[in-house]
């Protein structure tokens, strides 16, 4: 049966989402006599596994995700992002009193010597006199160690200055790239429209390939409904790891 509308359709990997959802871009020319509705409703999108001598072939039904359902994420995601950077500036103010404390080891040893000589005197009981002379050496060593620890509470205040503005900057990129995301989608997004005759239209289909086996290897089929007519394309899952194209069929 001859086709009445143009149709196509190319997978798309920009959109940077959360869990491995994989995307198309789909295009639509109404060449019909009377306008028709297009939205994410009219996509239809199975994925067929390459068969094995085990198993043979099994088709696995994807979801075509909403708006919301994508907004939702983006925004799941970068809670988690600000989260992680939180507990990243918690460990990092604990390190500051040990970033700014220095220590000080020392080892000293030595030795001592020296001579000396000693006389007495004293008398016997008889009047006699006596002198004794004692001559000698001294020698000893010594040792010790010695263990200084000195904290800097200026260095302190200059390290907590910066572990701040690291995280202040980690939290504006976290927000300047979610809000990015939200941009893109916003722009690309297939919105539900009624086309009208001769006009085109395309956008963006996002499905939802988390549950996947990421070894899983395959064939997506996607089935566009428009207007009373069936346009199949079917995209080889090895398009997401190396360069392919969709093939209509």
């Amino acid at each position: 049966m001859t086709k009445k509308n143009y149709v196509s359709l190319a997978p798309y990997r920009q959109l940077n989402l959360v869990g491995g959802n994989t995307s198309y871009v789909l295009f639509v020319n109404n060449l019909d006599s009377k306008p028709f509705n297009v939205s994410r409703e009219n996509v239809k999108v199975t994925f067929i596994e390459a068969p094995t001598a085990k198993t043979g072939s099994k088709s696995v039904p994807i979801r075509v995700n909403s708006y919301d359902e994508i907004i939702a994420e983006i925004r799941e995601d970068e809670y988690k992002q600000r989260y992680r950077a939180f507990l990243n500036k918690i460990e990092a103010d604990m390190n500051i009193k040990d970033q700014a404390t220095t220590v000080a080891d020392s080892d000293k040893s030595g030795s001592i010597s020296g001579n000396f000589s000693a006389m007495s005197t004293g008398r016997y009981s008889n009047g006699d006199t006596v002198s004794i002379n004692t001559d000698g050496s001294l020698y000893g060593g010594y040792g010790g160690s010695t263990h200084t620890t000195i904290y800097n509470p200026a260095l302190a205040q200059v390290i907590a200055a910066k572990n701040q503005a690291r995280f202040a900057n980690n939290l504006n990129s976290i927000a300047q790239n979610a809000k990015s995301q939200q941009e893109l989608l916003n722009a690309l997004f297939l919105k539900s429209i009624s086309l009208p005759k001769g006009k085109s239209y395309g956008g963006l289909v996002v499905t939802d390939t988390r549950g996947l086996d990421k070894e899983l290897k395959g064939t997506f089929l996607i089935q566009i409904n428009l207007d009373g007519q069936e346009y199949d394309f079917k995209v080889g899952r090895e398009y997401y790891n190396v360069d392919a194209t969709a093939v209509k069929s």
